[in-house]
């Protein structure tokens, strides 16, 4: 477990690492990331949690063997003056087996926003809304669950369906044309 680090080395625009986990069942609590990030490489039960990032620093994930499992990154506080607008978490390589990810409830400043879970509402007039997911979801193509509901403004009721799930993109479409607000709710 690591809990209490104050990291300030070469800055993570620089190649700086200030936290970097290669092994399982690793613990990171109310550490203090000083323009130097975390570089997890193929987490399996790792946990970040209560942990303050300033300066652009972040949390990359590195693929190597292409599997995670069992990865917590939650409740942290991630602030940046830059104009760059850093992800708060990065994905370098591709991983094939993703399995129990959850990367949510962390608050931003100047930086991207990046999650398991994805929240959005489009408001419309027509029979066709579609929603895209995939300035935050954390990996790409990867929508497992979806849940969504519809406020119609006229009162009509009115029969609709998620007819799409690709790309990170929900589309739900209605059996008639109608103004309303659809709200969709996804996980990876």
């Amino acid at each position: 477990m690591v809990t209490g680090v104050h990291c300030y080395n070469k800055a993570t625009w620089f190649g700086g690492i200030g936290i970097p986990v290669k092994s399982h069942l690793t613990r990171i609590d109310n550490c203090y990331l000083d323009y130097t990030g975390i570089v997890i490489e193929d987490p399996v039960h790792v946990h970040v949690t209560n942990a303050l990032f300033i300066g652009d620093a972040n949390i990359v994930l590195r693929s190597v063997h292409g599997k995670i499992s069992g990865l917590n990154i939650v409740n942290n506080m991630f602030r940046s003056k830059s104009r760059k607008n850093f992800p708060i978490v990065k994905v370098k390589g591709n991983f094939h087996e993703i399995d129990q990810v959850v990367i949510d409830q962390n608050n931003i400043s100047g930086m991207m926003l990046k999650s398991t879970i994805g929240k959005s509402k489009v408001y419309g007039n027509g029979t066709r809304w579609v929603v895209d997911f995939s300035h935050v979801l954390v990996f790409p193509n990867r929508i497992n669950h979806y849940q969504h509901s519809f406020l119609v403004r006229s009162g009509q009721i009115v029969a609709s369906a998620v007819t799409e799930v690709s790309n990170n993109v929900v589309v739900v479409e209605t059996d008639r044309a109608v103004a309303g607000t659809i709200s969709v709710i996804v996980h990876q």
